[in-house]
């Protein structure tokens, strides 16, 4: 996206990966998705900056220190209990792994990492002195088994984490065409338009730049709920078809979705800007 951006420049597991692992060690889906949406959001972060005593960025509380990490497990565990720490934990170790996918490290290599990373934080001493006796089980005994899973299964995790970076890739580029269609025909649809019937030229360069990094940065946001090899499959029909915009929305389910919410963030960047209508 510059994808959703965290500690290393690069972007987050999907929420949609986070959530069949969620459902695979049987915690409840809908508070790890609440979790991941907080720490990947800055939620966490901004609840907690006053505490610490320094400014929080939005994508990577929990990353920088044993003592930031134990923060956030305090925090979602007064939320949502042992379910929260164990959400918080599960997105914490799919994040790294994700970062070392993209790294491009081997995957005995990941493990081995990820073994270790998280081992220290295990025998750290902030667990005996920070964290009351169910607490501190609680995150020994998930961690435990968080990391055996791991290091049982780590080619089929950096696989599944491959295909999902290569998915976003697709989607990305197959929709970047598009994108700057709808900024050109809703600053023409604005009147602000150069000789003929095309939209201003610099206008035009700025709004579909602003946009599409905002879609970028947003891209799990505006998939969430969509299925991108159906979305694929209707970019392909429409273009093969030869579809206008009407036909879009009425002969497509998956790819209206995303142009609605596309559109909506084009006009709101559009009112930003302020690129009012000029027609009279």
């Amino acid at each position: 996206m510059p994808l959703i951006i965290d500690l290393w420049g690069l972007r987050l597991p999907d929420w949609t990966t986070h959530s069949r692992y969620a459902h695979l060690f049987k915690l409840n889906v809908e508070i790890c998705r609440k979790i991941d949406k907080y720490i990947d959001e800055g939620s966490i972060a901004n609840a907690l900056a006053s505490l610490i005593g320094k400014e929080l960025k939005i994508h990577d509380f929990g990353r920088r220190g044993y003592g930031e990490f134990m923060y956030g497990v305090k925090y979602v565990y007064e939320k949502y209990g042992a379910e929260g720490v164990k959400c918080f934990l599960l997105h914490h170790v799919l994040d790294y792994i994700d970062y070392l996918v993209k790294r491009r490290y081997d995957a005995d290599i990941i493990r081995d990492k990820v073994a270790l990373r998280f081992s220290n934080f295990l025998n750290s001493t902030l667990l005996e002195q920070e964290f009351d006796p169910y607490l501190r089980n609680t995150v020994r005994e998930f961690l435990n088994e968080l990391l055996q899973y791991v290091s049982l299964n780590i080619s089929i995790i950096v696989k599944d984490l491959e295909a999902e970076i290569f998915t976003d890739r697709i989607v990305y580029d197959r929709l970047r065409g598009l994108i700057q269609g709808l900024c050109s025909l809703e600053l023409v649809r604005r009147g602000r338009r150069s000789r003929g019937f095309r939209a201003r030229y610099d206008e035009y360069v700025k709004l579909s730049t602003i946009v599409l990094k905002e879609f970028r940065s947003r891209l799990h946001e505006f998939m969430e709920g969509i299925d991108p090899y159906e979305l694929i499959n209707e970019l392909n029909i429409a273009e093969k078809e030869s579809y206008r915009l009407r036909d879009i929305f009425s002969k497509t389910k998956t790819l209206s979705i995303v142009i609605k919410r596309l559109m909506d963030l084009i006009k709101s960047k559009a009112d930003e800007l302020g690129y009012e209508s000029e027609w009279k």
